[in-house]
């Protein structure tokens, strides 16, 4: 979602498999991509865990504007790394730092984020990884619940001059517990991951706005994220692919019934279409006529 890469990621509109495979370079990199275009950047996580260094190396090209992240590596939490099932960002304890809620820091930096540049006009980008879905009871993350609540319904309400287009992802869904994992719900639980997004109508056309809702029922992938971002970055939303575009389909392009896990370059292993035991009765299929 960081980068619109890979053997799939780019090409032009009318390639329908684009094979070749194209590095993410710099300039590709999302936060780069909004800096490029004004906009102030920031990654929040409450994991001790250099996100940006793992995936892309320890250099300057590859940067955002402000990174809350160290703060979660203090020992009371982070145990100096020694994380198991009980303890640590995927145990099944309360994560807390001198009595307060992990998340709690986290959600304080997010609203601070946004109150500084809203205030000024300023336009920004944010991305921010909560960790708390990451253990085997399920418990912890409902703990999140009543303070995100309360964010989400602060960043969409009045009280900003422009309130910001939000993208709740998850990475995939429920695995946790081995037999749960080997039932067709839980293998198609796995491979579904949430995806709920939070448009302003001061963003959105009546077109896409209506492409918007037609889109729920196909295929989507973290490239079409990518792609999302990279158009709002370059206030692209409502501009229509040509056929030597470089940009491919995001959420406000209307997405084709005929994309598979092939097509979008999808392990069969990651493919909620794959034929390795899950099975979908066919009347619940919905086709394009019915959207």
């Amino acid at each position: 979602m960081f980068c619109g890469s890979g053997k799939f990621g780019w090409g032009k509109a009318n390639v329908k498999y684009k094979t070749h495979n194209i590095p993410c370079t710099a300039k590709d990199f999302i936060f780069n991509v909004f800096k490029a275009n004004g906009y102030s950047t920031a990654l929040i996580s409450n994991m001790c865990v250099d996100y940006i260094g793992d995936y892309y190396g320890r250099t300057s090209a590859y940067h955002v504007d402000y990174e809350s992240v160290m703060w979660s590596c203090h020992p009371e939490y982070d145990v100096d790394g020694q994380w198991n099932s009980v303890v640590g960002p995927y145990g099944v304890k309360r994560r807390c730092i001198d009595g307060r809620y992990v998340h709690s820091y986290q959600l304080d930096v997010i609203k601070d984020f946004v109150q500084k540049h809203d205030s000024k006009h300023l336009p920004y980008f944010s991305f921010v990884s909560f960790i708390e879905g990451h253990e085997p009871s399920m418990e912890v993350v409902g703990m999140v619940d009543q303070e995100l609540s309360t964010l989400v319904q602060y960043l969409t309400s009045n009280e900003l001059n422009q309130p910001p287009i939000i993208l709740l992802v998850a990475d995939h869904g429920l695995h946790y517990g081995p037999m749960f994992q080997q039932t067709t719900a839980g293998k198609m639980e796995w491979r579904l991951p949430i995806l709920i997004a939070i448009t302003p109508n001061q963003y959105l056309s009546d077109t896409t706005k209506q492409t918007l809702i037609e889109n729920e029922y196909h295929l989507v992938t973290p490239r079409d994220l990518y792609w999302t971002l990279y158009n709002m970055a370059t206030d692209s939303i409502s501009k229509p692919l040509h056929t030597d575009d470089l940009r491919r389909p995001s959420l406000f392009h209307k997405l084709s019934f005929e994309r598979d896990c092939v097509s979008e370059g999808i392990p069969q292993h990651l493919c909620a279409c794959s034929q390795d035991g899950i099975k979908i009765n066919p009347s619940l299929y919905v086709n394009e006529t019915s959207t």
